[in-house]
């Protein structure tokens, strides 16, 4: 759990550095920023009925915080809520969110709607699930960066462990 925690407040400290970063006069040199406007970043969840989604909401409020951002937190009902977090992305494009953290529900279904921040200008981070490679390349989506734990490497020590203790008898369940 402090491993994704961790996670989600380099991503948004990741964003802030982005936008920040990311103003552009038109030419090849960054505009100089003259007004000191705080950047709202708009933050989807999948939910926060579950106990992990309640700890990482935690996380992003507390660096946004220490980072002086506005945080504009949204979830879908469920962590299938797909349409609602599709709505969620179209409602920060058109108030003109300074970059969207996404953890999303649908890793296929969500590319075209980001496709639309960034056709926009609005920096994009994905969390928790990986986008859809090939659904991201099919749309055009240019690349976004991602911040999460790796499943695979997670189960590879698991599995290992496991064995190790188990000294190579016994049985195990996935579940």
């Amino acid at each position: 759990m402090y491993k994704k925690t961790l996670a989600i407040l380099v991503g948004v400290g990741l964003m802030a550095s982005l936008v920040t970063g990311c103003g552009s006069s038109g030419g090849d040199k960054p505009a100089a920023k003259t007004d000191k406007k705080e950047l709202k970043i708009g933050f989807v969840m999948k939910t926060l009925s579950n106990p992990f989604f309640i700890s990482m909401e935690k996380g992003a409020q507390k660096a946004g915080k220490e980072l002086g951002v506005k945080l504009e937190v949204q979830v879908g009902q469920e962590e299938t809520s797909i349409e609602q977090q599709i709505a969620i992305v179209e409602n920060m494009i058109a108030t003109k969110v300074d970059a969207i953290c996404i953890a999303p529900g649908g890793s296929k279904e969500i590319v075209p709607v980001l496709k639309k921040a960034q056709d926009v200008g609005i920096p994009i981070i994905n969390i928790d699930n990986r986008i859809d490679g090939d659904a991201a390349k099919a749309a055009g989506l240019k690349p976004i960066p991602y911040v999460g734990a790796s499943n695979i490497d997670g189960g590879y020590l698991a599995g290992k462990y496991l064995a190790e203790q188990l000294k190579g008898k016994g049985k195990v369940a996935i579940i």
